[in-house]
């Protein structure tokens, strides 16, 4: 799929990895999109019976990227980075088939309510 979620579909089970393990798989624009993407992806594979998320390295997930909110506008971080995040995070929740967190590591702050998607 890309460079900061990697999913892998292999005897109806689907592994979602984040892969920004130099970041502690903090979130950023794109990871947020990517795992949209794969939520979409688990959603439509009628082969699959069971998703997993988890992290590379040695956090799950510390929440948001701080850093890159810099690059974001205060009415942009509201609207858009918040309600896309929701939007993704909601897809996951529903996704039609199990979802199970799998926490290597650190969980905070929006890493935390990605863990809370599962079942």
């Amino acid at each position: 799929m890309s460079k900061t979620v990697k999913v892998n579909i292999e005897a109806s089970i689907a592994t979602i990895v984040l892969a920004r393990p130099d970041k502690l798989n903090a979130l950023n624009g794109p990871m947020i999109a990517e795992l949209g993407d794969a939520a979409v992806l688990i959603g439509k594979d009628a082969s699959v019976r069971v998703a997993i998320i988890t992290g590379s390295g040695k956090a799950f997930c510390t929440g948001g990227d701080i850093a890159a909110w810099s690059e974001i506008d205060s009415l942009s971080l509201g609207e858009d980075w918040v309600r896309e995040g929701h939007r993704v995070f909601d897809a996951l929740a529903r996704l039609r088939v199990p979802l199970i967190a799998a926490l290597n590591g650190s969980a905070f702050g929006g890493g935390l309510e990605l863990a809370a998607t599962a079942d």
